[in-house]
């Protein structure tokens, strides 16, 4: 049984959901995403045994952890034990889509923009050379929950890159940014040939397939490792 304390809490956070300020509705999709990232299999084994009989308690008291029980609770009281599992069976497994389809993640479904540069500096140099990548993308209104991508493809071997989550970007210019550093390490042996560079913002997670999923705008541009 919750204890008074608990209860308080959960109902404080229930409240948020209802009228929640920017910082506060970034802080419920941080939450539902953690939760999703970090205990979707779990939920979804749960949510299979207990059936759709089961209520939003006897799900998320199995989670592994206190963190995740109470995160679990928060979600699926408010939007309901049946919409909860519909949601994570038809979504799975994509945590922000799921999020965003629970409306605990923004979304919006007619976002625009473009990339107005991708610069590499320098555009080559010897193995062992740091590459700095900025690039420059222009959005059209307030996003929803946008995810940007860095992807960078070696002559050989696996790409590298990197990927983040942003919540309401506003409308205008922003930057992606990163430094790579070509000393062969394990993993990754920076052999000398061309290297693309991919970019994108997306709403929803890029490369996702699902209804609140899309790309936005991609640009690319390349650096050379010289022999």
């Amino acid at each position: 049984m919750r204890s008074p304390s608990c209860l308080v809490l959960l109902f404080a956070l229930l409240a948020l959901l209802s009228c929640a300020r920017a910082e506060e509705a970034a802080l419920i999709c941080d939450t539902c995403l953690s939760l999703m990232d970090n205990a979707l299999n779990d939920l979804l084994s749960i949510i299979e045994k207990v059936g759709v009989s089961g209520s939003c308690e006897k799900v998320c008291e199995l989670l592994p952890n206190q963190y995740e029980m109470e995160a679990c609770f928060v979600i699926c009281e408010y939007f309901g034990i049946t919409e909860f599992q519909k949601i994570l069976g038809e979504l799975n497994p994509s945590p922000v889509s799921i999020c965003m389809a629970l409306t605990a993640c923004p979304f919006n479904p007619a976002l625009g923009g473009h990339f107005s540069s991708v610069v590499v500096s320098p555009t080559k140099g010897p193995q062992g050379a740091t590459f700095n990548i900025e690039a420059t993308y222009i959005l059209n209104a307030t996003s929803g929950t946008a995810n940007t991508v860095l992807e960078i493809s070696p002559p050989a071997g696996s790409p590298l890159g990197e990927s983040k989550i942003i919540i309401g970007q506003a409308a205008g210019p922003a930057k992606i940014a990163a430094s790579v550093q070509t000393m062969p390490q394990q993993g990754q042996t920076f052999p000398p040939g061309v290297y693309q560079v991919i970019v994108a913002v997306c709403e929803g997670q890029c490369g996702g397939t699902h209804h609140n999923e899309y790309t936005v705008a991609q640009g690319k541009s390349s650096f050379t490792i010289t022999e």
